[in-house]
């Protein structure tokens, strides 16, 4: 992935692009599924509902594009965590029911 610099708005861009391209390809991905998710971490964590990205809640609450940038990857972190033990929790239950 190539960045022209360290912006939250520039990566909400590309992989804003990146989800595009592989739905105008009929592609469904793993990070498809894992990114659905991600703007309501957001809104959640920073208890914002707005109809914003999470792009711009993040330059919101880090008033720097730089910041937000780098806020982005500790957001990211949490949030892949929090998936990885829901699915771990869903398929628990899955096999508690058979």
């Amino acid at each position: 992935m190539y960045l022209p610099e360290r912006s939250v708005m520039a990566l909400y861009t590309f992989i804003l692009g990146y989800g595009a391209a592989l739905h105008d390809g009929g592609l469904r991905s793993e990070e498809e599924w894992v990114m659905s998710g991600f703007q309501r971490h957001v809104e959640k964590k920073f208890k914002i509902n707005r109809s914003t990205s999470w792009g711009n809640i993040l330059l919101f609450v880090h008033s720097s594009n730089t910041f937000a940038f780098d806020a982005f990857w500790e957001v990211w972190d949490e949030y892949l965590t929090k998936v990885k033990h829901d699915r771990r929790r869903d398929l628990g239950k899955v096999a508690l029911k058979r």
